[in-house]
C-alpha cells in the first residue's frame, strides 16, 4: 500500500496580549468624582460637569454641565445619583438621563470628597459648618442638628448611630433617628476613619491610631505609628491598613494595635486606598498598585500622569482620574480577561 502523505497546515492566530488598560477617555478636565452603577461609570469633573459613561465602550451616554461645580462625593443609589455643588446644595439626580430630581439648600459646603451617607429610606450629610442633616429620599428633610466643627470625612451608619469626624478633633455618635447626641470622644486632632464589628478605628494627621467601641467611645487600644497620614486605612481582614506620606504602608493587628508589617512602595499615599478581594489597590503620584494582603507588589502601572482620584472598583475594572484630564480603567486582574 503506498503511503500518502498528508501535509496538514495548521494555521495557529496569535493571540493580542491582554493589556492591564480597558479605555482611557479625555474629559478634558480633571475628575473629581468617579462611581459606577449597573452599566455605566459616572464621572463629575472640577469644572461642574457630571457624565455617564457606558463601561465596556467608554462611549457617552449623557452630559451635563451644572449651575455649580460638585465638590462632594457621588453616591449611585436605586436609579439617583446624590451630591453636593460648591453653591451649598444638595442633588438627586437620575441616574438614566442625568435629570435633577430636586435640589436643596444646605449649611456649609461638602467638600474633599466627603460622600452623602444614603439607605433605603434616608440620606445623611454632614457640611463643612457643622450642620449634620437627614432628608428623606423625596428631598424632604427629617431632621438638622449642628455639632461643634466642621465635617471634613464622610460619616457611616452602625447600629442606627451617625458616627463623624469633627475637624476639631472629636468623634461623634448621633442617633440616625433623630440626630440625638448620643456620646462624643475627643481625640486630639483631625482624623480619618474605618469600622470593622463593633470597632471605630481612627488615625490622625501624626499618625496616631486609636480604636474605639462603638457603643460608648471607650478606648480598646492605642499605637503611635509616627508617620503622616492623611488618606483613610482600610479593613483588610484580621488588619486595619494605612498609606503614609513617607511611602509606607502599614498594617496593624485589629485586635491589639500590633504592627504586622511595614512596608515602603516607594511614594506618598495622598489618595484612599480600596480593598478589592484580596487586593489592597492604592496609588502614589501617577503608578497605580496593587498590593496582596501582606503589601507586597502584585502589579503596578505606570499612567502619564499624576491620579488625583481614589480608586472605584467593580467586579475587575478599576477607574482612576488623572490631573491631566483623562479617566482610566483598568483591568484588575488579566486571568480570564477578553483577548
Amino acid at each position: 500500500m503506498q503511503g500518502v502523505n498528508v501535509k496538514e497546515t495548521i494555521a495557529l492566530q496569535r493571540l493580542k496580549p491582554v493589556d492591564r488598560v480597558r479605555w482611557n477617555l479625555d474629559m478634558r478636565d480633571v475628575a473629581k468624582a468617579i462611581v459606577y452603577s449597573e452599566k455605566n461609570v459616572y464621572i463629575a469633573t472640577e469644572k461642574g460637569a457630571l457624565a455617564a459613561i457606558d463601561r465596556d465602550s467608554a462611549k457617552r451616554i449623557w452630559h451635563t454641565v451644572l449651575a455649580s461645580p460638585i465638590t462632594s462625593g457621588i453616591v449611585a443609589d436605586g436609579g439617583m445619583l446624590y451630591f453636593s455643588t460648591a453653591d451649598e446644595k444638595l442633588f438627586a439626580v437620575a441616574k438614566k438621563n442625568g435629570a435633577v430630581q430636586w435640589s436643596l439648600p444646605i449649611e456649609g459646603a461638602v467638600i474633599d470628597s466627603v460622600s452623602p451617607v444614603v439607605t433605603s429610606q434616608a440620606l445623611y450629610v454632614a457640611t463643612s459648618k457643622g450642620v449634620v442633616y437627614s432628608f428623606f429620599l423625596t428631598g424632604k428633610m427629617n431632621w438638622k442638628t449642628q455639632v461643634q466643627a466642621g465635617v471634613f470625612e464622610t460619616p457611616f451608619l452602625v447600629s442606627g448611630n451617625l458616627v463623624i469626624s469633627g475637624s476639631d478633633g472629636r468623634l461623634y455618635s448621633l442617633r440616625g433617628s433623630s440626630g440625638k447626641e448620643e456620646w462624643t470622644k475627643d481625640i486630639g486632632s483631625r482624623f480619618k476613619l474605618a469600622y470593622y464589628d463593633g470597632i471605630v478605628y481612627t488615625v490622625n494627621y501624626n499618625g496616631n491610631c486609636i480604636a474605639l467601641n462603638i457603643n460608648d467611645g471607650s478606648t480598646v487600644w492605642s499605637r503611635e505609628l509616627n508617620e503622616t497620614i492623611i488618606a483613610n486605612p482600610i479593613i483588610a481582614g484580621s488588619k486595619i491598613v494605612a498609606g503614609t506620606l513617607e511611602g509606607k504602608i502599614i498594617a496593624l493587628a485589629r485586635n491589639d494595635g500590633s504592627v504586622i508589617f511595614r512596608n515602603d512602595i516607594g511614594g506618598s499615599v495622598r489618595n484612599n486606598m480600596v480593598m478589592s478581594g484580596d487586593s489592597i489597590i492604592v496609588s502614589t503620584g501617577a503608578t497605580l498598585y496593587s498590593l496582596d494582603g501582606n503589601g507586597k507588589t502584585q502589579w503596578k502601572y505606570d499612567t502619564p500622569s499624576r491620579i488625583v482620584t481614589s480608586a472605584s472598583i467593580t467586579g475587575n475594572e478599576i477607574y482612576v482620574g488623572l490631573d491631566n484630564g483623562k479617566v482610566f480603567s483598568f483591568n484588575r486582574n488579566l486571568t480570564g480577561t477578553k483577548r
